[in-house]
């Protein structure tokens, strides 16, 4: 009997348990740690022959920035004070974006 009431116990309050918890790291989180920085690689790899005179590690921050921007909203003051609005936010892609500002910038990186 006792045993019953445990295993019932744990089947009531385990999914509880699990379900209320802090969730770990998402999926999306991964998205930008690397390229192409939560957009498809042929738009990343055509960024990078675009803006090929800006170094390579230099256009991966301003990608993985508006990455995080964009998907974590994280940092979402510096995209605004480049004049990136939330919705272009949400409705562009992140090469489309680190387009925008490499451009605005003339290759500038350190805007982020």
């Amino acid at each position: 009997m006792r045993q019953l009431q445990r295993s019932m116990l744990a089947g009531l309050i385990l999914p509880a348990l699990l379900a209320f918890t802090s969730r770990p790291a998402h999926a999306h989180d991964l998205k930008c740690s690397a390229p192409p920085y939560g957009d498809a690689a042929w738009n990343y790899a055509r960024l990078k022959q675009r803006f090929a005179s800006i170094d390579e590690d230099k256009i991966d921050e301003v990608l993985e920035k508006l990455c995080r921007a964009k998907f974590e909203h994280v940092g979402l003051r510096s995209v605004h004070r480049l004049g990136i609005s939330n919705r272009e936010l949400a409705k562009e892609s992140t090469t489309q974006l680190a387009a925008k500002v490499l451009s605005a910038t003339h290759g500038g990186t350190e805007v982020l």
